[in-house]
Formats: C-alpha cells, structure tokens, sequence
C-alpha cells in the first residue's frame, strides 16, 4: 500500500474486497475505517478490466459531488482505481488511491497502478491457495452457511465427512445435505445462532460416511456492515474416542466403587458356572469356584476349590481337553472357547466353556477365569432344528408319493451330470418314461389306488437302477432316469429290464382275483450321440417316448436294431456311419429316418406281414435316405423352392443309396426300398417311373411313410404341419401319387394307436 500511494503520488491507497452488500479492505494506509457499504464506495463505478477509473475532482462529478466521503470526513477530492480479477476471470475487488485535494494521474502512474494491482491478485490467490491448503488439512470440520441455512463454504474434513463432493454441497440446504432427522436435532441450535449468540456444544451426529460419531461444535453468527446477521461460521471437532473413553472410564469408576460383597455375592448366586483355575503340570486345579459349578460337580464349593481335576474324578479326556484349552489361551494371551460332553447319571450333559488368561503378580501359575454354560437344551433344539432342515430339503427335492426324486430335483442333477460328463468325457443316457393308461386306475379305482400303482413302479425302477443312477417322478405318470456313463447298448438293456419289472407286477384291485397288468413305454436318449446338451438329449428321449407309446417301436428300437446288426452284419458299422454323416449335414435325416421306421412297421402289420418282413422294412428305413451322402449341402439345406438343376441332384439320391447299400453284403432285401420309395402310383415318380404294382411293396409302403414324416416334421426352416392335414393330403393322393392300399393301411393303423 505504501508503494501505491508513492507511485500515484496520493496519501490514502485501498485495497478493498467486495462481500455481498458490503466492501471491506484487506489493506489500507491513510485510511481508519475497515468497511464501508458497497452503495456509497467509489469502487461501484469501475466496471471495466485493465483500466483506471478516475475523478479528478469530485466536486465536479454528479455522481459523487453529495457522496457523504465527499462532503465529510475524509473529504475525498480525487479517486483513482482498478479493477482486481483472479486468474479465474472472478472480479474480487478494486486498488485504489484516494487524495483530499484535485489531481490526476500520468500514463506512467496508471500503468504502474494496474501492475501493482496484477501483483497484488497474485499474492491474494497465492495466501488464498495456501490458506486453503490449511483449512482443507486440518482435522477440524468447518463451514459457512449463509442465511438461509445454504452451505457457501465447507472444507475438506467436512466433505470427507458429509460424504458428498463440496461442489455439490455449496448451495443446499443444511436438511438437504445431513437430512431432515439431524437438521431437526440442530434446528435450536441454528436458530440460537441466528439470533446473534455464538456458543459452543456438544451433539451426536449420523455421517454419511463415518456414523454415529459425537461432535464437539461451534456457532459464531456472522454479521453485514449494517449489523444484521448474513450467516453463520461452524466449526466441528470429532470427540467420539474421547466421549468413549470418559464413558468406559465413569464405568470403571462405577465398578471399582461396587464393593468386594456385592461381586461375590453376584459370583456365588450366578446360575453360570463360574470358577478361577491354574495350570498345574499335567492337571488342572480349581482355585475357586461358585455354588453352581460345584453343584454340576455333585459337591459343595468348599469340597471343590483348591482341588485338582484328577482328584475329583473328571474323565481323563476331559481333564486333557482343558489343559489343552488353557495352555492355547496362556500362549496367546486370548480367551478360548470350547464345548464338550459328558454323561453323568446316565444322562449326556453339554458344557460350552469360555476360559481367560488373568494377570496378577501373585500369581506363581497360569491362571484363568473361566464360564461355563449348560447347552444341553441348546444342543438338542439344534439337532431338532437340523432333522427338521433335512426333512425340509428332501421333501423339496422328493416326490411325497413316490419318495423319488421330483421334476426340479432332477433337472438339477441333470445339469450336474451333463456338465460332469462334458468334463470327464463320457457318456450320460437319459430314460423317459410313460406309465400307459395310467388315467384308467384314478377313474376306475380312485386316486389311492394311482398312487399306490406309481409306488409299485417306483420301486420297480429302483430294483433296475445301477449305483450311480438317479429316478425321479418327472410328472403325473412319468418317470426319468439319468445313467452316467451308460451308452445305447446299456439303454437298450435297461429298457427291457425296466419293463419285464414292470410288466411282471400287475395291479390287483380290492375283491378281484385277476391283477391288470401295468406297462410303462420308454424313450432314451446318450449325451452326446443324440445331442449337444442336457435339453436336446431330454428332447430326444421325449420324442422316442411319444413314438413308443404310438406304435411300441420307435428310437430306442432303431438303437437296438443298429446294434444288433452291427453284431451280425460287418458292413452295417460303415452304412449307419454314413447316416451319421448325412445327419451332420441335415439334422432332420436321422430323426425322419427313424420316424420312417415306425410308420412303415406299422403300415406293413396292417397288412399283415410276417416278422422277417418287418426287420427288413425296418433296416431299409434306417439306410432309405444314405444316399443324400451325395447331395451337396447347400442343396440339402435349402430352405426355399429348389431350382430344375437342384432338384435333379436330389433325385439322384436313392440311385446312390442303392449303390451303397448294395456294397455291403446282407442288405439285399432292402434294396427296392432304397431305390424305388420316390416312386408314385401313377408312374410319375422317380427314378424309374414305375406305376402301380410294377414298383414292389415295400417300396410303396415307404413311400406312404416317407411322406408323412416329411409333411409333420418339424424343419430349422419350417414348422411341420398339423397331422390331420398331413392324412387329409395322403387321402387326396392315394390312386395318384400313393398307392390306395397302403394309405389306408396308414390312416387305419393311426386310428387303431390313437
């Protein structure tokens, strides 16, 4: 200030800083007053940055010639000033030299006056920061809230303590940042300080961050130039440790002033057991105990204190257990707990034991205080509490009807074992089974005599079950069975085994001589032979269950068949590998062949054909479609109409299969069927054009059945359509495109099954 006023040749310089209403300074010389209002300064009119306002003479200046710094002390005649703005661009206040008599300023003075101002921002934004610095470090929560109870000002500590960055703090209400409940609890405090009284207290306070914590706090109501309060300074100081600590210490106060009879009066009446023991070599003595330890000992206090556990009879392993115990807490200065039993009067009793390591200079032996508590009751709610769980989780988990395993049991043990299998890389067969006609015993005898039939089954598929084996009661009549590790040899095996079981029981109604019999159809599936995953293997076994319960042959059948010709015929190994291979190309092959199967088996029993004619209609329906080995893919898996250059290369399949078929010795009869089931009644056919009786039966049979699979199979491109609109299309056909006799043969076997 000094340096200005020499600069500017003047003997007042200001360095004043706007607050609100008011205009304070930092710095002055030649000047007693320390704040003025900001309506009546000079400063008001210095609105423009890097430039120096200045009345040369204020008598000559409307604005200010009745200003009362004019025509009163301190008589101001001349004012020159500048503003002060950060490196923020914020206007802080104004540098300013003020004189009792008329001068001006040179060019030089107003350029030193506006350096001087720029080195004066600096060194305020310097202590500024360094101030903060300060503020922001020390442990102590301050803040400045305006009026309105608005934060305008917290530091560090206090952030860290409400939580929430300052930034978001300043400009909210003290209820909005703490919450209605504390504001509430600071409400007459705040208003003790809005009435002018600075004070200081003590409060409990909930912190975002920090909790309860208990809080040493100071109000100093802040004033404006015109004595009116525009907020309120707070400081806090965190004294929960310190209110802890007086409260333990009044505490231990209190305890120590209860006397030496109260505490033993409060020992000796405990119902706990309670006693002081040492360590004695290999023993443990008794220094003294209460009146119920000596009562569960079956002696008087007297009898038991100041003896060793040897001498009062205590089992050697018990006696062992506490040196243990003791031992544990002298080394490591802790408590220890342990629980044991012992049976006395031929009862078991449980002790949960808690022993303390005691300091005392007297002492020329480890000692303890030790608590005991008699948790026989406890222990067997908790054995209680335990039988009552594991009944809870397998009544979860099981069937009540059937004590098998239930629908959501099994599916969990099916996603465990494919995993299991996926990892170890072996094989999971999943069983799906049907009890057939099962509706026919709830409505003829009642529902106690459906479930006393699905116990009966139940255990039959117990009796069938390997060790690793997992049945369960999958719906209403329907059962499942995971096999892991089992392939289509055991799943064939098993199917049988599991319906002579159940064929063999039979149910004999109350006051009938005769039992009806019981049948159960099956359809299994192998990971990963008939799927990828646990649901498309459990599809697949569905699917085979719903064949078999239609017609009694059906995928597991095609199993077993295949099998049983790779056992007999050396060349069926390679032919059923080639169907697999057409099934990777078009998934839909191995499933329309084995649909194809079933549907010409009972085509051909319709019409009366013998049992070897059935194997060979059978096999020849698995190998029908070899020849598709050929097709190119993007042909085969074509979702849309084929081009006349497609479609002739489909056509060349049954030819190729022919082919194939005829280089494996054994197959002979089956050969018509490969060659000729694309061949129609009215000759239009392919690939010989053959009409009528000229293409051979076996072939026009399959036909029937290709068609029908084909037309209700499901496709990744299409939905297969409905089966009564798929037998009206083969009615429409039959004289043309199929011959007459074998349709009907179909549509009468259907009925028969349905």
């Amino acid at each position: 200030m000094r340096l200005t006023a020499h600069v500017c040749g003047a003997p007042i310089a200001l360095l004043s800083l706007r607050d609100g209403d008011r205009l304070w300074f930092k710095a002055r010389i030649g000047l007693d007053l320390c704040e003025i209002p900001y309506q009546v300064s000079f400063c008001q009119y210095v609105q423009e940055r890097d430039k120096v306002v200045m009345i040369p003479d204020t008598l000559e200046d409307a604005r200010v010639v009745n200003n009362p710094f004019v025509t009163s002390a301190p008589y101001v005649r001349f004012y020159a000033g500048t503003l002060l703005i950060s490196s923020e661009g914020v206007v802080l206040g104004t540098l300013c030299v003020v004189a009792p008599q008329p001068q001006t300023l040179s060019q030089a003075q107003q350029e030193a006056l506006l350096r001087l101002a720029r080195q004066a921002v600096r060194q305020i934004e310097l202590r500024h920061s360094s101030l903060q610095t300060v503020v922001d470090t020390l442990p102590i929560l301050l803040a400045r809230v305006d009026r309105g109870l608005r934060y305008v000002f917290v530091n560090k500590t206090y952030e860290k303590m409400l939580g929430i960055p300052r930034e978001k703090a300043l400009g909210l209400k003290i209820a909005e940042v703490l919450g209605e409940t504390a504001f509430e609890s600071l409400r007459p405090f705040l208003d003790r300080a809005l009435a002018g009284e600075a004070f200081s207290f003590h409060v409990w306070m909930t912190m975002r961050i920090a909790g309860l914590r208990y809080m040493r706090t100071s109000y100093t109501p802040e004033f404006g130039s015109d004595g009116k309060i525009t907020g309120i300074l707070i400081s806090s100081i965190d004294v929960t440790e310190r209110k802890h600590t007086e409260e333990a210490l009044l505490m231990s106060q209190e305890a120590l002033r209860e006397s030496e009879a109260t505490l033993r009066s409060f020992y000796d009446s405990s119902a706990a057991l309670l006693g002081v023991t040492e360590l004695f070599e290999d023993d443990v003595r008794f220094v003294s105990v209460n009146d119920a330890t000596a009562a569960y000992l079956g002696r008087t206090a007297d009898q038991v204190s100041g003896r060793l556990m040897s001498e009062l009879d205590i089992p050697d392993d018990i006696r062992a257990l506490w040196v243990d115990r003791c031992s544990a807490s002298a080394d490591t200065g802790l408590p220890v707990h342990f629980e044991y039993s012992r049976t006395l009067e031929g009862k078991t009793r449980w002790l949960s034991v808690t022993v303390c390591p005691m300091e005392g200079a007297s002492f020329h032996l480890p000692r303890f205080a030790s608590v005991a508590e008699n948790i026989t009751e406890r222990k067997r709610l908790e054995a209680e509490r335990e039988r009552t769980l594991e009944e809870a989780v397998h009544l979860a988990d099981h069937d009540p009807v059937t004590g098998l395993l239930n629908h959501r049991a099994f599916h969990r043990r099916l996603v465990d074992e494919e995993a299991r299998a996926r990892r170890e890389r072996f094989s999971l067969a999943v069983l799906m089974m049907d009890m057939d006609n099962f509706k026919f015993f709830n409505d003829a005898y009642g529902h106690p005599a459906g479930d006393d039939v699905l116990r009966q089954i139940a255990g039959a598929l117990r009796s069938c079950c390997r060790g690793r084996d997992v049945v369960a009661r999958f719906g209403g009549d329907e059962f499942a069975m995971l096999m892991p590790g089992a392939g289509t040899a055991e799943v064939s095996s098993i199917k049988l085994r599991i319906q002579e079981a159940v064929e063999s029981l039979g149910y004999r109604p109350p006051g009938y001589d005769t039992p009806i019999p019981l049948r159960l159809s099956v359809g299994g599936a192998v990971y990963p032979h008939d799927g990828a995953g646990h649901t498309e293997v459990l599809e697949a076994a569905d699917a085979r269950l719903m064949r078999a319960k239609a017609d009694g042959i059906g995928a597991d059948d095609a199993d077993q068949l295949r099998a049983s010709l790779a056992e007999e015929t050396s060349g069926f190994t390679m032919l059923d590998a080639l169907v697999t291979a057409v099934d990777n190309k078009d998934r839909y092959t191995r499933r329309h062949s084995e649909d194809v199967m079933v549907y010409s088996v009972m085509i051909a029993r319709e019409l009366g054909m013998d049992a070897a004619a059935l194997r060979t209609i059978a096999v020849a329906a698995l190998l029908h479609d070899l020849g598709k080995i050929g097709v190119p893919d993007k042909v085969l898996r074509k979702p849309g109409r084929l081009t006349e250059e497609e479609y002739d290369a489909v056509k060349q399949h049954p030819m190729m299969g022919a082919v194939i078929v005829a280089s494996a010795p054994g197959f002979e009869e089956t050969l018509d069927a490969v060659r000729h089931h694309h061949e129609r009644w009215d000759g239009k056919g392919y690939p010989g054009g053959l009409a009528g009786e000229e293409c051979p039966l076996i072939a026009r049979l399959m036909a029937v059945a290709d068609a029908f699979s084909a037309m209700t199979t499901d496709r990744p491109y299409r939905k297969g359509m409905p089966h009564e609109k798929a037998l009206a299309i083969l009615q429409d056909g039959a004289g043309s495109q199929w011959d007459p006799q074998c349709v009907a043969a179909f549509i009468q076997a259907r009925a028969r099954t349905i």
